[in-house]
């Protein structure tokens, strides 16, 4: 959903504000992420958000980079904390 993809990137601007990572960034990157609880146990999917609200061409700009073709390379994983559910 795009206004969920939207919320998400303002999350992810403040984080990198927060931590000092000056955005969008115009230079090659490479990527870790580790998805805590996410809403799909499919990383295909999980990624495909991130990668929307990353890409500066994607919705409104800004975004976190100014053309998602600058992700080099990409790290990722889930976690899902507490008790499994049935």
């Amino acid at each position: 959903h795009i206004r969920t993809i939207e919320q998400y990137r303002l999350f992810i601007r403040d984080a990198c504000a927060r931590a000092g990572i000056a955005t969008p960034m115009a230079h090659p990157i490479d990527l870790s992420v580790l998805f805590v609880n996410p809403s799909t146990p499919d990383l295909g999917n999980a990624y495909l958000a991130l990668e929307q609200a990353l890409d500066g061409s994607t919705l409104k700009a800004p975004g976190i980079v100014v053309d998602d073709g600058l992700i080099q390379k990409v790290t990722m994983s889930k976690f899902f904390p507490g008790p499994k559910k049935k």
